[in-house]
C-alpha cells in the first residue's frame, strides 16, 4: 500500500518500532489526517466557547501550528485513510451523546451534559473544516454511519 512513501520514523520523539511487525494497525482519531486551516479562517470564533475562552485566537493558532507541523509528520505514516463524514455537526453531537448515554448505562459513569458540551465545542472547528472537503483521505464516505458508530 505504501502510497505515502517511506514509513521510517525520523523524529527524535517517536517511539521505537515494535518488536513484532504488524500487517495492519487500525488507528482511530476524531481529526486524524486533518490539514491546517488557512489563517483567514482562524479569525472568527465558531462557537461560544471559542468566543469566551479564546477571544484572541491564541489557542486556534496553536492548534493550527500543530496540525501544520508535528501532526503532519505523524500523519505521513498513515498508508490508507478512510474519512467517515457525518451529515452535519448536529449529527456528530447526537452520536457522541448516545455514546455517553451508553457509558452511563454500562459503566455508571461518563461526562455530564455540561462536560460533554465543553468537550464537543473543542472539536467543532476542525470537524466542520473537514466537512468542507478539506479531509486529505484516500476515501471519504458519507454513508449513514449512525448504526455502526453508536
Amino acid at each position: 500500500i505504501g502510497r505515502r512513501g517511506n514509513c521510517q520514523p525520523t523524529g527524535r520523539n517517536l517511539p521505537q518500532r515494535p518488536l513484532q511487525q504488524l500487517d495492519v494497525l487500525i488507528v482511530e482519531g476524531w481529526c486524524l489526517g486533518c490539514p491546517p486551516q488557512p489563517a483567514s479562517q482562524l479569525q472568527r470564533a465558531v462557537n461560544r466557547q471559542e468566543q469566551q475562552l479564546d477571544a484572541d485566537g491564541r489557542w486556534r493558532r496553536y492548534v493550527n501550528q500543530q496540525l501544520a507541523g508535528p501532526y503532519q509528520r505523524y500523519f505521513q505514516f498513515i498508508q490508507y485513510l478512510l474519512y467517515l463524514q457525518a451529515p452535519d455537526w448536529q449529527a456528530v453531537c447526537r452520536w457522541r451523546q448516545r455514546q455517553e448515554e451508553k457509558l452511563w448505562q454500562v459503566q455508571g459513569q461518563g461526562m455530564t451534559t455540561t462536560e460533554l458540551a465543553h468537550f464537543m465545542a473543542s472539536f467543532q472547528r476542525l470537524t466542520e473544516w473537514l466537512a468542507t472537503g478539506s479531509a486529505t483521505a484516500d476515501r471519504c464516505s458519507s454513508q449513514q454511519w449512525s448504526v455502526l458508530l453508536c
